[in-house]
């Protein structure tokens, strides 16, 4: 289990919703659901190539209080910055509800 001294990163827990546009065509916003803190860490070029059989794209590692309702649909923001992690897969740990590890992929900027 990570350490409450580990989780020091501001983070913003987003989920899409539908809105529309001045011409009425349906378009992604996101909303935020909650604010916390977590340990985010780079993966490894090894882990990366492990993590390859589930999800070839993972860049990062975000380990996370339990929360009911995180889904892999939804994004997490690091406040402050312009930084977007969204949610490859998650892994409740020992299945305590206690912490959620989650496997990210680091949006680029702009796209």
């Amino acid at each position: 289990m990570t350490g409450s001294g580990e989780m020091r990163i501001k983070i913003v827990y987003q989920e899409p919703t539908q809105a529309k546009d001045a011409l009425g065509q349906p378009i992604k916003t996101w909303v935020d659901v909650f604010e916390g803190f977590g340990a985010l860490r780079p993966l490894t070029a090894r882990e990366i190539n492990l993590a390859g059989q589930t999800t070839a794209e993972a860049t990062h590692r975000l380990a996370i209080r339990w929360r009911p309702g995180v889904k892999p649909t939804g994004r997490f923001l690091v406040a402050g910055t312009d930084r977007v992690l969204n949610i490859s897969g998650a892994l409740n740990v020992n299945e305590r509800n206690a912490e959620i590890v989650l496997t990210c992929v680091e949006a680029i900027p702009g796209s």
